[in-house]
């Protein structure tokens, strides 16, 4: 046998990676049912999550298709509030999604198997952003999930990393290829775009927890599913909470790199005369509380009662299922979009995103997915736009 070139040691790593992955599609080629039936040498890629709850799903997502690439068990997360200030603003992965789903698409084990799997150490903690800014969020997720670790890799000038192709994620993790526990912070959007990586939402179900108190709370309001419509209404999307509106008149705003925005009362005049011609009983209002002014919600209070529109909303759940946990109330209120007949989007929110990009790829045929933006344009009161 002629040698015509020895590989050196990143050439071995990457190889590594490549039969890693490889080893995982055989011996998972049926899907795993319980975290035992997983090696005890198998490799494991775990993620600290970062952002809003929304973001979080995003980026937990993205750990997913690394996983597979890399040939690696996924490490499910336990996610938390948009400001994290200790362990008690952590919620478990359990009351967010059914983990079964999950399996389908990569093995996974629970945040807890993951310690005690690697011995309370992770190998390498490996930092996808900058991570000035969320230091203080890695020290109390790693309290709460009870994990030290022994090497950290920033990405290059410490700026947000990017995978732009498969080959940049083999090469980029070849150097640790070696370690069993891995874990990385903040993946939010930082894998790049394809029909595989789109279609992962699909795998995201919510808890039963969460499906049933969706259902006993349409039972205890008497509405069916074929006569309900959501509407996401996100007061100030991106703009008006974090910038001055030119106008204090125009406080129904969207966008991103420019911002558009329209009155309150020309919104409200096109949704209640889409609400009118759907034929819907019922429509469940969620609201951003984090961002909607008082007196927004007393004109829409006012409107809907005026045209004899049948709305609730979070208050009515934890009244009729005792439920106060902001972030619990969310899964809800996504869950009560998934399964209405029109769903009726906010634009520039990952709230609202993820609905739709599960409605896709889910191949659903309901809800029906409008804009409110959308509406606004049709009917001439979408207003100027300022950067």
């Amino acid at each position: 046998l002629k040698v015509d070139h020895y590989p050196d040691s990143s050439e071995l790593s990457l190889l590594r990676t490549e039969i890693d992955s490889l080893k995982m599609q055989l011996h998972y080629k049926t899907k795993v049912k319980k975290s035992s039936d997983i090696p005890r040498d198998a490799k494991l890629l775990m993620i600290i999550p970062g952002f809003g709850p929304n973001n979080q799903y995003i980026g937990m997502m993205d750990c997913m298709f690394l996983a597979k690439k890399l040939g690696r068990v996924f490490t499910r997360p336990d996610f938390f509030l948009h400001a994290i200030n200790d362990v008690d603003s952590i919620r478990s992965f359990d009351i967010t999604f059914d983990s079964a789903p999950l399996n389908e698409y990569v093995p996974t084990i629970g945040l807890h198997e993951f310690t005690r799997r690697c011995n309370g150490v992770i190998d390498s903690l490996i930092w996808l952003r900058n991570p000035d800014d969320w230091r203080h969020v890695v020290k109390i997720y790693l309290k709460h999930a009870d994990l030290t670790y022994t090497n950290v890799i920033y990405t290059p000038d410490k700026k947000d990393l990017w995978f732009s192709t498969e080959e940049n994620i083999q090469s980029y993790f070849a150097k640790v290829s070696d370690h069993k526990c891995i874990a990385i912070c903040f993946p939010y959007a930082t894998v790049y775009s394809s029909e595989e990586r789109s279609g992962i939402v699909k795998y995201l179900h919510h808890s039963k927890y969460v499906k049933d108190v969706v259902s006993a709370v349409l039972k205890e309001i008497a509405v069916t599913t074929d006569k309900l419509l959501t509407i996401h209404w996100r007061y100030g999307e991106d703009s008006c909470a974090w910038y001055a509106s030119p106008n204090p008149d125009y406080d129904f705003c969207w966008g991103t790199t420019q911002f558009h925005y329209a009155k309150t009362a020309d919104v409200l005049s096109v949704l209640i005369d889409f609400i009118k011609s759907s034929s819907v009983t019922h429509v469940y209002l969620a609201v951003a509380s984090h961002y909607l002014d008082p007196k927004v919600m007393e004109k829409i209070d006012t409107e809907f009662k005026a045209n004899n529109i049948k709305y609730f909303r979070a208050q009515d759940i934890a009244n009729l299922r005792n439920v106060t946990d902001n972030y619990y109330l969310s899964l809800i209120e996504q869950e009560i979009s998934m399964v209405g007949r029109l769903f009726c989007r906010s634009d520039s929110s990952t709230w609202s995103d993820f609905i739709v990009n599960w409605v896709t790829q889910s191949q659903k045929s309901t809800p029906t997915i409008v804009s409110i933006a959308q509406l606004l344009k049709d009917k001439n009161l979408a207003y100027d736009t300022w950067n």
